[in-house]
């Protein structure tokens, strides 16, 4: 689990996905049990919620940029 927080941590997308799924299955504990049951500020909710959508956009540019054809390399197919 370190290892992969320390990859997460440096941008390693695998490991961070990973990272995540092993946290949902093993953690049995409610989201306001990490925080000794305090609501989380609505500041700090926002910040988390652009950090996701960060995350989640360039998870999303990064498999979209993986299925279009490099036309800069001249390996453009006219059909």
């Amino acid at each position: 689990m370190l290892r992969l927080k320390e990859k997460a941590l440096k941008g390693d997308t695998r490991s961070l996905e990973q990272f995540i799924r092993l946290a949902q299955i093993f953690n049995d504990d409610g989201p306001n049990h990490a925080l000794g049951e305090q609501d989380i500020a609505a500041e700090d909710r926002e910040i988390l919620d652009a950090y996701e959508e960060a995350i989640r956009s360039r998870l999303a540019g990064t498999a979209e940029s993986n299925l279009v054809p490099d036309e800069a390399d001249g390996s453009k197919s006219d059909g």
